[in-house]
């Protein structure tokens, strides 16, 4: 792994630049406390199952365009990241990617995006915003995506696509989001 080669133990570091040699990114690197930012080339194509997981001091994370796939459970319990844009590359997010995330305010999914696992945000209990570009992505159910999740948060969409409709109808009157073109 990147930090293995540089020669350094993965809790003295403070920011991690993931070199562009990295295809895919095999973890878990998880545990890492000290990295504070993240930034990953054009080149990574995945980050592999819980390939930063429990990183507990990670607070901000650049992902470049050309990132495909964020494995399971990836990001989870990373509880001092605020925000996460995804770029437009992004197709696949697995099961309980930023699951326990619980800082997490903000995230926004490309066009792209092709499917969502369960669970993606179990946990996240300040979420209050979550931005999709496109069409709705393949999930076993919006509900289970946002497990655990605080009521009242502001999704956008476009709500002249009536994929969105149909897949709002299952969500239960109480957690029921704000919809937002």
């Amino acid at each position: 792994l990147v930090v293995q080669k540089m020669g350094v133990s993965s809790t003295k570091l403070c920011n991690l630049n993931v070199g562009d040699e990295v295809l895919d990114l095999v973890g878990p690197l998880g545990k890492a406390t000290h990295i504070e930012k993240l930034v990953m080339p054009s080149t990574l194509l995945k980050i592999d199952t819980w390939g930063f997981a429990e990183c507990l001091g990670l607070k901000e994370v650049v992902i470049n365009n050309g990132l495909t796939e964020i494995g399971e459970y990836a990001f989870s319990r990373c509880r001092r990241i605020r925000m996460m844009i995804l770029p437009s590359s992004v197709t696949n997010v697995a099961d309980g990617a930023f699951a326990q995330c619980s800082h997490l305010t903000h995230v926004e999914f490309p066009a792209k995006l092709q499917a969502l696992g369960d669970c993606v945000f179990s946990g996240c209990r300040n979420l209050r915003t979550v931005v999709f570009k496109g069409p709705p992505p393949v999930m076993s159910d919006i509900v289970i995506v946002f497990t655990n999740t605080p009521n009242g948060i502001a999704l956008y969409c476009d709500m002249n696509d009536k994929r969105w409709i149909r897949c709002l109808e299952t969500w239960p009157g109480e957690k029921k989001p704000l919809v937002t073109k």
